[in-house]
């Protein structure tokens, strides 16, 4: 897992993921700051529901499409320890599997109108990590 500021390359040197420092954006490029970035496949029903979930709160985001070959997802490995997609980077919260990310959004930017909603969704499910602030 990537710290902010930190870097994963290939044994060739190429930048595979980047992380901001803290207050900047999560990822490098085009990012921008106050944004979520979406880590995603065009054409996975779960990172379907991912964006069904951003939609429905409003949230604004960017998305980064990855590899379909499972080896290949070096920046989802590095932000979450594993390979699968759908994953968000807001601010300094990594969060990963579609039913834990819609339960986060739900949390986080739903408010009343979603809670009922974000408590029928299993909270053991995924996971979600704070990036490291060193």
């Amino acid at each position: 897992m990537l710290a902010p500021g930190g870097l994963a390359t290939s044994p060739d040197g190429r930048i595979l993921a980047a992380v901001a420092p803290r207050g900047k954006p999560p990822l490098g490029g085009t990012n921008l700051p106050g944004v979520i970035t979406l880590v995603q496949l065009e054409r996975c029903p779960w990172c379907a529901a991912a964006r069904q979930g951003l939609a429905n709160v409003g949230a604004e985001y960017q998305t980064i499409e990855v590899p379909r070959d499972r080896a290949e997802r070096h920046l989802v490995r590095a932000l979450s320890g594993q390979s699968l997609v759908p994953v968000i980077v807001d601010g300094d919260t990594v969060v990963w599997d579609s039913r834990r990310i819609v339960r986060y959004l739900y949390e986080t930017y739903g408010g009343a109108d979603r809670s009922r909603s974000a408590s029928e969704l299993p909270p053991d499910v995924g996971g979600i990590r704070r990036l490291d602030s060193t």
